[in-house]
């Protein structure tokens, strides 16, 4: 096969994660030992060393690989990764691992890639003692580029350090198998196999470790997560990045189709080297702009920050946040001689009222908002609010608002635009769509107006 121009890049660059400074690739010093050892999926290609390493001492938080057992460590780490993502195995590019003998812990790991003429290929130099967290790091990074530069031509996608960072720290903490498989040498009662490779409990609550290791510390910001300050990235500050990494991370995952959401933002990564522009493009449905993505992490960031009972709101409490969410502003003229004047308005007179183009916006801004709501609102209270939400949605798929574009309605006389293009012919699926809708809503508003009417300490109305 015909190799075309080979394009030599490292992949991303913090020093807190073990990736070395670019430089040209080097024959290394040690040499391959053996045959290579090939994963099942046949992704991954593993050379040993023909010199013997020495062994971590008892009690070290290293551990010793062997090719045979990192080819199926690197395919469980995949397979986790795969399962966080919903998503099937798609893999293209290769990614060949090295192994030489261990001198340091604090040895950088080399990360190289190279553009063929029928895709991306990946070459990584590892010592052959590693502590597990840093294996898994690195081949998770290395795991979600393939995924990002499959389309790539010239230019290697570049990871935003929030995902770098932040998945392989939940991959870590929802794995209900160990990722890594330690070789253990011969001695001690073992045949130089591997322990047990099941967990006996349950895997942690990454919301619990995050608000562990955040103590009184608020989350980052959207802005510092997305350009994170030289001071941030290194000594004690990288591990509050990497915690509100994994946080923001974990919030977007809980989001319906989320997943998806993140599997379809890296192949837009090598086309443009702000992650935000295809970030947006495949939330699209959830965070119309940049500006909603930020509201939401910042009522999420207070959400994992203060979320104990004692500061759950109260059934009241609940209920007006409910109400505040439920109102929209709409400009109403009276007559045609008159000043238009702006007001707050019921849903349903909103959905009936407004114009198509101005709907998918706000609309996709409460169902983010009622999202964030049911999070603290009294537990009793989010069967409800779920309710609300599910008719929003129900109504934003139906409706075809979100294809809508301004068209000059007809006027009539005495007639608000909006109400004329609302009752235009052509509108019959979203007439339809709003009678839906409109139903609905009443029929939560009653539920909702007989849970105002009683004390906090009264039971649930029946539902």
């Amino acid at each position: 096969m015909k190799r075309a121009p080979v394009i030599l890049l490292s992949v991303w660059l913090l020093p807190w994660t073990g990736f070395a400074q670019p430089t040209p690739l080097a024959q290394p010093a040690w040499k391959p030992g053996g045959n290579a050892v090939v994963s099942r999926s046949g992704q991954f290609i593993i050379m040993g060393s023909d010199i013997a390493g020495r062994m971590p001492e008892a009690g070290s938080a290293l551990v010793h690989l062997d090719a045979a057992l990192l080819t199926v460590s690197c395919e469980r780490i995949k397979q986790a990764l795969l399962n966080t993502l919903n998503v099937s195995d798609q893999s293209q590019g290769k990614i060949r691992i090295g192994l030489y003998p261990f001198q340091d812990a604090g040895e950088d790991i080399i990360v190289t890639s190279e553009r063929f003429a029928n895709g991306w290929s990946y070459r990584m130099e590892l010592p052959d003692a590693i502590e597990p967290v840093r294996l898994v790091r690195v081949i998770t990074q290395v795991l979600l580029l393939e995924m990002a530069n499959r389309n790539a031509r010239d230019q290697s996608a570049t990871l935003p350090l929030w995902l770098a960072e932040g998945m392989p720290q939940l991959l870590l903490l929802n794995s209900d198998f160990e990722l890594v498989l330690p070789f253990l040498a011969p001695g001690a009662g073992n045949q130089g196999t591997t322990r047990s490779t099941q967990r006996n409990f349950r895997p942690a609550d990454p919301l619990k470790k995050i608000r562990e290791r955040l103590g009184r510390q608020p989350l980052m910001s959207l802005d510092e997560l997305a350009e994170p300050p030289n001071e941030i990235l290194a000594g004690e500050n990288a591990e509050f990045f990497r915690t509100s990494a994994l946080a923001f991370l974990y919030e977007l995952l809980e989001l319906k189709n989320g997943g998806a959401g993140l599997a379809a933002m890296l192949p837009e990564l090598p086309w443009d080297p702000d992650w935000r522009i295809g970030f947006l493009k495949a939330f699209r449905s959830q965070f119309p702009r940049e500006l909603d993505l930020a509201k939401w992490w910042a009522l999420q960031s207070c959400y994992i920050v203060g979320a104990t009972p004692a500061k759950t709101w109260t059934r009241a409490e609940s209920l007006a946040k409910l109400d505040e969410i439920l109102r929209c502003p709409l400009q109403v003229q009276t007559s045609t001689n008159d000043e238009p004047f702006h007001t707050d308005v019921p849903l349903q007179t909103w959905l009936r009222e407004s114009a198509a183009p101005a709907q998918s916006q706000l609309l996709r801004e409460k169902i983010n908002l009622l999202a964030a709501l049911r999070l603290r609102s009294a537990f009793n209270l989010a069967g409800l609010i779920d309710q609300y939400r599910q008719v929003l949605q129900t109504y934003l798929r139906d409706s075809g608002v979100e294809n809508s574009r301004p068209t000059p309605p007809p006027t009539g006389a005495g007639r608000h635009p909006a109400i004329s293009a609302l009752i235009n012919p052509g509108n019959s699926a979203r007439e339809l769509a709003v009678k839906a809708a409109r139903q609905q809503l009443d029929v939560l508003d009653e539920r909702r107006a007989a849970w105002s009417a009683l004390p906090d300490t009264t039971p649930a109305p029946s539902q």
